[in-house]
Parts: structure tokens; sequence; C-alpha cells
């Protein structure tokens, strides 16, 4: 690994064996350790990490826990609103990430962010329109894709670490919960703020979110030198002869240049001469090049396919805990036909549900599931599914106690959810895990998306079944 000074404003450039690039332009020298994140895991990316995962889902579960005052009778269209378009960004992501840079993606959702806020905050109050509340809905999901999609991927190149970040995004995004939960609970119902107040007062997450990411992460993320793909620097040692090349060809710069010289270290060991002789190998055979960069849409296609292992399990327990949330949750009450009861249920089934999720999203360093655990616990929460529907018409359970069962639901989400990127980070090849990571999280959108539209239907069914009314769909059974 080198780095390479040139120019008046003497910018830094290093270089590894990926053929990536960083320019530094603050005057922080990078030889000291600074870009070598899987050598530098101190607090500040990890608590970046918890943070930004948080950030990245409250503004969702914000929308979420509001959904009865955007659309009472039919809270699964705000689901549906709040998961469509997070879900169109996953899967495209593979084909287009490599293109657009972790800056980009994460600005971007700032301003998507705020500009949710904005417009739900608007179309629930000054201009009453539910359309155009579930447009606003839509931004906001769409911020979460690129933030989630992108952190995830980002989380998976710091090494050894890679579970440890992944733990602290994990339970930041189960936080989240709690956080987004609490907030409407304290501003909407306890100090009596507006619904569109208390969106608009959100636009504080947005700056928050962009700060963070340009004060911590940012310096981890850099631009490949062929100008294709945009990763995160793994820290790996470099050719020296082959960069300078690449370098000068870049920055449109001579090699004899006598502004530019080395001014950095390289590092040997024995992951060089095995990444030099795999990069051989694949030359003379004929393999494939480990670079994403590089794959055909075919190619990329098979890989997102050969992920279904890790998927199957996040988009089942996805699936069944969504529906119960968008769908059966809101039909529960007591009594059932007290909407103010009702209302209360479904908030505090919530917060009891995102309790569970955050406790067992930070367990990732702690306890690591098998794979047929992993497998396990979907089934579980399908269950789960169908004794709440059951009971939702019987009433054989009928009383508070049930939010102990909401708390168990969020275990077993929160559970697959972090195991299933842990076992991916540990077990996909470090060349495509990046990739793998950021692709798998389409399964938890598209579980999401299939329970909302399921969610129209058992809560059409279960207000039929009770005999109350304001469902916009009917009941096909």
């Amino acid at each position: 690994r080198f780095v390479m000074q040139y120019g008046v404003n003497k910018r830094l450039v290093t270089i590894n064996p990926r053929d990536i690039m960083d320019i530094d332009t603050s005057g922080s020298t990078i030889i000291d350790g600074e870009s070598r994140p899987e050598k530098n895991m101190s607090s500040p990316p990890l608590l970046a990490f918890w943070l930004m995962g948080m950030l990245t889902n409250t503004p969702y579960v914000i929308l979420i826990a509001g959904a009865k005052s955007i659309s009472e009778g039919s809270t699964a269209l705000v689901f549906i609103a709040n998961v469509l378009p997070s879900l169109l960004v996953k899967l495209s992501a593979p084909y287009w990430f490599h293109r657009v840079s972790y800056g980009s993606r994460i600005y971007s959702g700032a301003i998507l962010m705020s500009l949710s806020f904005c417009s739900v905050a608007f179309f629930s109050s000054v201009y009453k329109s539910t359309t155009f509340e579930l447009c606003g809905v839509a931004l906001c999901s769409l911020q979460g894709g690129l933030g989630e999609a992108s952190l995830l991927a980002l989380g998976g190149y710091f090494g050894n670490n890679g579970t440890k970040c992944l733990t602290a995004f994990s339970s930041g995004t189960g936080l989240a919960g709690l956080v987004g939960f609490a907030y409407m609970m304290v501003l909407n119902q306890w100090m009596k703020l507006t619904f569109s107040n208390t969106l608009l007062l959100g636009n504080s997450l947005s700056v928050a979110y962009a700060f963070i990411f340009w004060k911590y992460l940012s310096k981890y993320c850099v631009e490949k030198v062929t100008g294709e793909s945009v990763i995160c620097s793994d820290g790996s040692p470099a050719d020296v002869n082959g960069a300078t090349n690449l370098l000068s060809n870049k920055l449109n710069i001579g090699s004899n240049d006598d502004t530019t010289r080395i001014v950095g270290e390289m590092e040997y060991e024995s992951s060089t001469e095995l990444w030099r002789s795999q990069q051989s190998s694949n030359k003379n055979s004929g393999n494939a090049i480990e670079n994403i960069a590089l794959l055909s849409f075919k190619q990329k296609t098979m890989l997102v396919l050969s992920l279904w292992p890790y998927m199957v399990p996040l988009f089942l327990v996805y699936c069944a805990e969504y529906a119960l949330m968008s769908g059966v949750w809101t039909a529960i009450g007591f009594p059932t036909d007290d909407e103010a009861a009702r209302n209360s249920f479904y908030q505090y089934s919530g917060w009891l549900y995102q309790l569970g999720v955050f406790l067992s999203r930070s367990s990732g360093t702690i306890f690591q599931a098998s794979m047929t655990t992993l497998w396990i616990m979907p089934f579980l929460q399908v269950a789960n599914l169908i004794f709440f529907y059951y009971n939702a018409i019987s009433h054989f359970w009928y009383n508070w106690s049930l939010v102990i069962v909401c708390f168990y639901v969020g275990l077993l989400g929160g559970g697959v959810y972090v195991n299933g990127y842990i076992r991916i980070n540990a077990e996909v090849p470090k060349w495509k895990r990046e990739f793998a990571l950021s692709s798998a999280s389409v399964a938890d959108s598209l579980g999401i998306a299939v329970a909302d539209i399921i969610g129209l239907f058992l809560q059409s069914c279960l207000y039929k079944a009770n005999g109350i009314g304001g469902s916009i769909v009917s009941c096909p059974i």
C-alpha cells in the first residue's frame, strides 16, 4: 500500500490492489492507519454505524406509527407505500450501485427524508389528500432503500470487524422502532402536537443523517480508478508500478512529474502474494475476474439468486410479521368495536414488537444462529400469524397480555435479520461480499411488500368478522 502526493494542494491519493483511489483534500494524513477500516475499528465507526442504522429506519417507523392518521380504514396502504419504492431500489441496486458513490446515495437519502416529512405534513393539514400523503410516504421508502442497502454493503467491507459493524447497524435499525414510536407518542399524544407539526420536526433527523455519514463514514468510501465502481477501501496492499500507472492516467499527470512523489509505505503480507497469484491464475485460465463491475447483467442476476439460502428466511419472516402489523393487529382492541381501543393496542403492540427487534438485532456479537436455526425462526413467525388471526376472530385469549407475544414476534424478526447478514458476511467470498449484502436486502423488502397486500385483506376479513366498518377492500371469504 502506498500514498502519492502531488500538485499545489498536496492532495493525497491511496492505492490498493483493487485499483482503488482515495483523494483526501482535508490536509489530514492517510498513512497513519486512518483509512484502514479493518485495522482502525475504534468507537467512532461503530457508533456511526449504530446511529446511521437508527436514522435510516426512524422515518419509516414514524410514518408507520402514524399510519392511522394517514389512512384509518386502510393502514396497509401506508405500509405498501412505505415499502414498494424501497423494494424497487433494492431490486435494481445490483445493476447501478457500483456506478454511484456512497456519498451521493446517502445525501440523496437525506433530501428524500426531508421531502417526505414536509409533503406528508402539508397534505395532511393544509391540503388534505390521502393520495399525496401516500406519495410523501413513498419518498421516505426511497430513502430507506438507498440507506439500508448502502450501509449494509459498507459494513461488510470491514474485514474481520464486519460482524461488529453489521451488528451495530442492525442494532441501530432495531432501536429506530422504539425511537419512532416514542417520537410519535411523546410529541403527538402526550404533548398534543398536531400530526403535521410532529412530522415537520422530523427534518432534524435528515440533517443528522447527512452529517454523521459525512463526519465519520465518508472517509472509508473510495472510487475505483476505472471510474466504473464505487466501493469501500479494505486497506489491502498494492502493486506499486501498476498503481502508479493507473494513478497517472486517472489524474492526467506524467510519471516524471516533479510534483509527484511517494510519501507512503508498502506493506507485504501473506494475502498480497495470494491475491496476485489468484489474479495471475484467473488471467491464465480464463476464469472470471473478481470484479463485480465487470460482471454482465445475467451474471449479477445469477449471483443474486445464489443467495437464496439467506434470502428465503428473510422474506418469510418479514412477510409473516408485517402481515400481523399491517392487517391483524389493526383489528384488535379491548373492546374491539372501540376505535380508540384498537389504536391503543396498535401503538403498544408496535412498541413491544420493536423492543424485541432491538434486543435481538443487538445480539449479533453474542449469539450467532446456525443455518438450521435461521430457517426454523421464520416458520415460528408464520405460526404467530396464524395464532393472532384466529385469536382476533375467536377472542379465546383476548386481553393486554397479548403484547407479550408481540414482543416474541419482534425477537424472531430481529434475530433472522441480524443473523442472515452476519452469515453472508462470514460465508460469502470477500470480492462479492459488498454486492451480496446490498442485494440480499431485497428479500425483507419483498416480504414486507407481499405482507402489506395480504394485510389489506386480513384487515378487511377481521373487520367483517368483528362488525367493524371502514375497510377499502372486500373480504374474499
